[in-house]
């Protein structure tokens, strides 16, 4: 798909009326390699990996690519991952819902956030291992004697978890097995009770302190 190149209705240089489909603001990748047989009219943000021209806006006019460098600022909607993006600086940070935050760039939050928490259902034997991808707050129901092991890190180097425990009719002695540190208060099995478990795990080892809350 190419952006169609159309000369404004004042006239200017040519090399205006080829920029000028950039305040359309439509660029077809920011992840793909620039191809070997573009469209003219066609629009990238070249990767910001690659070996030249990172993060430049690359638009094909005539039978050659034009290299734009970005101000910071600039915004620009990308077809292919159906997103905005704006120009930082130093690289295109994603504005689209849900992706503010970015695994490779840095960013200062001004407001507070709320979350869902994830239900790891009820646990009567065996060991549980809260998984992190199921969220940061989870709460589980002790049904039963179990045991409760640190999450694993997955790809990562750490993980914090809370974890909220609420005891039934049927709830036995939690036990605990694979934590660096244990703290705080002890488990117990009284009907009703609930304790809430502070988990971390990092480079120095992994950390469960639990508070009793009654």
């Amino acid at each position: 798909m190419a952006v169609e190149l159309t000369a404004p209705d004042t006239k200017g240089p040519r090399l205006e009326w080829a920029l000028w489909p950039l305040t359309d603001k439509i660029v077809l990748s920011r992840t793909t390699a620039l191809p070997g047989s573009p469209a003219n009219g066609d629009i990238y943000i070249v990767p910001h990996a690659a070996g030249s021209n990172p993060d430049q806006i690359a638009l094909r006019f005539e039978g050659a690519w034009i290299y734009l460098v970005p101000t910071e600022g600039w915004t620009a909607y990308i077809l292919d991952s159906s997103e905005n993006v704006q120009f930082d600086g130093s690289v295109w940070v994603s504005l689209s819902a849900g992706s503010g935050l970015q695994a490779n760039v840095s960013a200062n939050l001004t407001a507070g956030f709320t979350a869902s928490g994830y239900s790891a259902g009820t646990k009567s034997s065996g060991t549980f291992t809260p998984d992190p991808a199921n969220g940061n707050f989870q709460y589980a129901t002790n049904g039963g004697a179990h045991t409760l092991a640190p999450p694993s890190t997955g790809g990562g180097d750490a993980v914090s978890l809370v974890l909220d425990y609420t005891n039934n009719g049927s709830a036995g002695a939690i036990t605990t097995s694979g934590f660096t540190k244990v703290t705080g208060d002890a488990f117990d099995a009284t009907n009703g009770n609930e304790f809430r478990c502070y988990i971390t795990v990092g480079n120095a080892g992994s950390h469960l302190n639990v508070v009793a809350m009654q």
